[in-house]
């Protein structure tokens, strides 16, 4: 059970195994991994959570050398493995090569030699979590670009690492993880989940049943549904309608004669009489609560203002503290229809 080596015919050849070798390796170049559609294959990596092995008849070329397996192959455990992360590399020998579960860190891409690879060792671009010590291997992906920021993992989920953009809509079946922007000009539908620490936009409709978090800004010019988890967002969440003054919310069962409860947050310093008149651009009646603080000997925000010294007028929110406020800080919010 093992990974043998290849071996090369004479330059010249003469025996009836130079030409076994010259056929043997003409055929594999046209189909190895590496060198055309790849044919190395891992076995319990697809399902289940056991540690995967190298299936019989992988090929593959490291530093110029190919190999094949002329049966399922182990994986040997590194020295220092651990559990968290860990990859698959290949240590080529004289006649075999080693394949090999390793927690070091996985190598950049090397144009020359055409691979990953750390020294002699090739890194097969998969990963995996072991947990427990080695009791489950889990998170099973594979990279799919040669920078390594997509992982499609073998569940359905997909990793993407430095942001997409998509020209037409996206239907997510599972779970997806981002770590950078998404621009979206369609739809975007069937999320479970979707957790990303970049900004989405572009998208004309949100319909999802999960969560989506860590967005750190969602623009979309149509609806957000969700229909059984929540939206959270790094960075607050804001919907704005035409003539807004802030961010609008429009809870479920809400009876607002068909509006949006929204809310406005105001901040500046009282002028010489203790006052500021803050536009809301609403009528008083459609004004529902406002609370706001003031600052104390230059500290800002250290007292509520009380409830009879601010009040709606018209379509305005009057704060009237008095002349011994001249000065202060103050920080209001308002909601309104």
């Amino acid at each position: 059970m093992a990974l043998n080596l290849i071996t090369n015919p004479e330059t010249t050849p003469t025996a009836t195994s130079d030409w076994t070798s010259l056929v043997t390796r003409s055929g594999i170049h046209l189909i190895g991994h590496g060198s055309g559609p790849g044919v190395f294959a891992l076995t319990n990596f697809d399902t289940g959570s056991s540690v995967p092995a190298v299936a019989q008849g992988s090929i593959v070329e490291i530093g110029g050398s190919l190999y094949q397996a002329d049966s399922d192959t182990a994986l040997t455990f590194d020295t220092g493995l651990t559990d968290g992360l860990c990859y698959i590399k290949l240590v080529p020998g004289v006649s075999t090569a080693t394949p090999t579960l390793t927690s070091d860190t996985f190598p950049d891409y090397d144009a020359e030699k055409g691979g990953y690879y750390d020294g002699d060792d090739r890194f097969i671009p998969v990963v995996m979590t072991r947990g427990s010590s080695g009791s489950t291997y889990t998170y099973k992906g594979e990279y799919l670009d040669r920078n390594r920021t997509t992982i499609r993992y073998t569940d359905g989920a997909m990793y993407i690492g430095s942001g997409a953009e998509i020209n037409g809509s996206l239907t997510v079946n599972s779970g997806a993880s981002i770590d950078g922007a998404v621009a979206i000009n369609g739809n975007l539908s069937g999320v479970d989940a979707l957790s990303m620490d970049g900004a989405l936009s572009g998208v004309s409709s949100l319909s999802m049943s999960g969560a989506l978090s860590g967005a750190s800004s969602l623009t979309t010019s149509g609806n957000i549904t969700s229909t059984g988890g929540g939206i959270r967002s790094n960075s607050g969440f804001y919907s704005y309608s035409s003539g807004a003054v802030g961010p609008s919310y429009h809870p479920s069962g809400t009876s607002t004669g068909g509006g949006y409860i929204k809310w406005s947050v105001y901040s500046g310093t009282l002028d010489s009489s203790g006052r500021a008149i803050l536009s809301v651009g609403v009528d008083e009646s459609y004004h529902y609560g406002m609370s706001g603080m003031y600052g104390i000997s230059g500290l800002p925000f250290q007292a509520k203002i009380p409830d009879s010294d601010i009040y709606s007028t018209g379509s305005s929110v009057t704060i009237s503290l008095g002349s011994a406020y001249t000065g202060q800080t103050y920080r209001v919010i308002v909601f309104h229809k």
